[in-house]
């Protein structure tokens, strides 16, 4: 109970007391509103289902629909096929804006990031794993002074190359996580006409894919035959 409680205070508080939902909601009505972080998602859906009345009176703001999403990936290989495909779900989502219809772009758009947020947390530890094991000091009692400096050095870059992941792929997830925002606002009106909505709406998509294909060449590039 104490990790749910601790998972709802955000759900609580008065810039989120509007709304909010579960990651992979595809409801209309989730569309621009705050979203359960997916680290919490599992732990707040099973206390829910076990304590409905329990679970009204922590987090009364949160839709109860819990999404069953079809083709999470559980491999790294699903994970960059998935990857791939939702790249070219983010076209068409650019496609579906251009025309003005914000309300299926919303809902392609809650689609798609949850999909790739969980496929790049997937290649990320496939990164990380494939890396080479470091030996330690413990592990070694005849370590010279020129061998621990050299893992210490080669710690530092394997941290710095987890780094540049997590910040890659944050980067993916907050932009689009800003062009669901900017839908919502557009969908009620509060960014002007449409043609207005329109147009900031695909500024953001347009830095949000550039910061998605960044992504991918990372990926490739660590993983060059499988993306092949």
């Amino acid at each position: 109970l104490g990790v749910v409680i601790g998972a709802t205070s955000s759900l609580l508080s008065p810039q989120n007391c509007q709304a909010a939902c579960f990651p992979g909601d595809t409801s209309k009505e989730c569309i621009g509103v705050y979203k359960v972080p997916m680290e919490d998602a599992e732990n707040l859906q099973n206390f829910m289902k076990k304590n409905p009345d329990a679970f009204k009176q922590f987090a009364p703001n949160v839709q109860t629909n819990v999404p069953t999403m079809a083709g999470v990936p559980r491999s790294l290989d699903e994970a960059l096929e998935v990857l791939e495909s939702q790249r070219l779900a983010a076209d068409d989502i650019v496609n579906v804006i251009r025309v003005g219809k914000l309300e299926e772009g919303g809902i392609k758009l809650l689609n798609l990031i949850p999909r790739v947020s969980m496929a790049g947390r997937i290649v990320i530890r496939g990164a990380m794993a494939s890396s080479p094991t470091l030996p330690t000091s413990s592990s070694s009692s005849k370590l010279e002074d020129g061998d621990e400096k050299a893992i210490q050095q080669a710690a530092t870059i394997q941290q710095l190359k987890e780094t540049q992941w997590e910040t890659a792929l944050n980067n993916v997830v907050f932009g689009f996580g800003e062009c669901d925002i900017l839908i919502g606002q557009g969908i009620r009106g509060e960014l002007g006409v449409v043609t207005v909505a329109q147009i900031s709406i695909l500024s953001e998509l347009k830095e949000a894919i550039r910061a998605y294909d960044d992504f991918l060449v990372i990926a490739q590039k660590q993983f060059p035959a499988a993306s092949a």
